[in-house]
């Protein structure tokens, strides 16, 4: 053999060729990037694993090329031949994708299934199955660690995850925005707290403050009364007080309602369930207001009576009980004379009629206020033909009561006080009869009841307790109507405190007397009958009253003056003192 021949370098297999390709193009990226203590130890780590690792040479070539394979497909070296092993370019991915996706003992990409499949320890770290399972196995027993933490390691703690590639989300934002909002919820939570004792200490000096009005305004007007009436102090005021009459028996079973009292021909009625069997239903029992003791009854209806209300003479009465006709009796011969009824095209919510009464401007004519807010006069001579009194009304909620106001210095021509369950409304009639304008009165509700009194023109509205209005409990408002140039207003001149709470629609009543006029009501609450003085603006009188107390009235009879007020089967009379 020539010397030239032995100075010749050996032919390099293809294993050893493939195995240098790899070796440079796993080493190229190394070069670019600065060492760190970490990359270090594991790339010492890997040389200990590549050397120690012992496999066929015919595996150990397959692995090789497809590791190849696996860099060709990912960018990370290019090869343009055999003879240009030695040239590599720079990885299209950095490190810190390569992060995710390959084994940090070998430097290889772990794979779904297999032996080099994706294991985590209980540290969190993760590695090929393999690699993580010969460190383990090479370190001594009380040695095994983390490669990458050190943390203590056993081969119980590796967990398979079926994950290729891992990518950490930075939710660090996120997480403050949401403490941020906790902390802003926890202020808005303190700051309504603060909102509502605010709120409560500013209604209790309202309240002081209404108190001290009123009693500043009693002081101002006893001292006027005291200038004025110097010369005749001898006339001293009187303090008016309620002392039961009688306990009259209207009825076995509870259906009593409404009471009212005809002031021309003194005629006292009460509405009740029948007691006789042939004519069921409901009707109403006069009472003798000489003798106190029920007399007549006479039926009106087969539904319960909810509102009744007389003439000027006092001569008919008409009455309402939730049906689509109401009927006018003679009370001198206790017959029905006329039956006002609804056309059958009406909508059934506007032939449903709650309350009716006379219209003080018009002969032979009766009002009625129906369900769904609808008003109308009747003209009993034509029953069946209603005139609205607007197309569509205002309000939806239900007329609970109404008074015809006959005409005065504030309505010319009269007008009609219409009361739902939710708003007050001012009827202001025209030369013609019908309404030239329709105005919403002041006072917000719920109402139960409206009573309006002809003497002194006062009005008294029952309010109901309502959350929504911030009102804790039942009102008596009592207040005039007023014209100050081309508008209509309502001047409330009482408030009266009443129950705080109120399951039924208690109606409340004026007691007219020489020197003053007194407010009654129920107070459920407290389950007594309660006076108020509208000239003292104060209490006068609480009267215990186990027996819920529906409905009053006030009477004069041969100079005296009642109070007639009804449970469900009884007449309590009152004489006012």
């Amino acid at each position: 053999m020539d010397e030239d021949d032995n100075n010749q370098p050996a032919a390099l297999s293809p294993r050893v060729l493939l195995y240098d390709i790899v070796q440079q193009s796993s080493n190229a990226p190394d070069q670019q990037v600065q060492d760190t203590p970490g990359r270090s130890e594991a790339r010492g780590n890997r040389r200990r694993y590549s050397e120690s690792r012992e496999v066929s040479p015919h595996s150990e070539d397959d692995i090789m090329v497809e590791n190849l394979k696996k860099r060709k497909k990912r960018g990370s070296v290019k090869i343009s031949s055999p003879t240009q092993s030695q040239k590599t370019v720079t990885p299209k991915k950095d490190d810190q994708d390569d992060d995710g996706v390959m084994c940090p003992i070998c430097y290889e990409e772990w794979d779904m299934s297999g032996v080099h499949r994706l294991t985590s320890l209980k540290c969190g770290h993760l590695f090929g199955h393999s690699c993580i399972k010969r460190w383990l196995n090479e370190c001594p027993p009380n040695a095994r660690v983390c490669p990458s933490c050190k943390t203590k390691a056993t081969m119980r703690d590796m967990r398979f995850l079926y994950a290729k590639r891992l990518r950490m989300v930075d939710n660090s934002e996120v997480e403050r925005l949401k403490t941020a909002l906790e902390e802003t919820i926890t202020k808005k939570s303190h700051l309504e707290t603060e909102m509502a004792l605010l709120r409560m200490r500013y209604e209790h000096q309202l309240t002081e403050n209404s108190k001290l009005t009123r009693e500043i305004r009693r002081l101002r007007e006893q001292t006027e009364v005291n200038v004025v009436d110097e010369n005749s102090s001898d006339v001293p005021v009187r303090q008016y007080r309620l002392y039961m009459e009688k306990n009259v028996e209207i009825g076995r079973e509870a259906g009593c309602r409404v009471i009212q009292f005809g002031k021309n021909s003194k005629t006292l009625v009460v509405s009740q369930k029948s007691n006789q069997n042939l004519f069921p239903g409901y009707g109403v029992r006069f009472v003798d207001v000489e003798t106190l003791r029920p007399t007549t009854f006479m039926h009106m209806s087969s539904r319960s009576i909810r509102d009744m209300a007389f003439d000027n003479e006092a001569e008919l009465l008409v009455g309402a009980s939730l049906e689509h006709i109401v009927k006018v009796f003679d009370v001198s011969t206790k017959s029905c004379n006329v039956v006002l009824k609804c056309p059958e095209e009406d909508h059934p919510m506007s032939k449903m009629i709650w309350t009716s009464c006379f219209d003080r401007t018009r002969d032979h004519a009766v009002i009625v206020g129906c369900q769904n807010g609808r008003v109308a006069r009747f003209d009993m001579r034509c029953p069946t033909t209603p005139q609205d009194f607007r197309f569509q009304p205002i309000d939806l909620s239900p007329v609970i009561d109404m008074a015809s106001i006959p005409p005065d210095n504030t309505l010319p021509y009269g007008g009609i006080v219409v009361c739902t369950l939710q708003n007050l409304w001012l009827y202001d009639f025209a030369p013609h009869g019908l309404p030239r304008d329709i105005t919403a009165l002041p006072v917000e509700g719920p109402f139960t009841a409206m009573v309006y009194s002809e003497i002194n023109k006062y009005i008294l509205i029952t309010l109901r307790p309502s959350q929504a209005a911030n009102r804790h409990t039942s009102q008596l408002i009592v207040g005039r109507l007023d014209r100050e140039g081309e508008c209509i207003i309502f001047k409330i001149t009482n408030r009266f405190i009443g129950s705080t709470s109120m399951p039924s629609m208690y109606r409340s009543t004026f007691i007219n007397v020489e020197q003053d006029t007194l407010v009654a009501g129920y107070v459920h609450s407290s389950k007594v009958l309660t006076t108020w003085s509208i000239r003292d603006d104060s209490r006068q009188q609480i009267i215990s009253a186990t027996e819920p107390i529906l409905d009053f009235s006030s009477f004069k009879v041969n100079s005296q003056t009642y109070l007639g007020a009804i449970t469900d089967t009884k007449c309590r009379i009152y004489k006012v003192q």
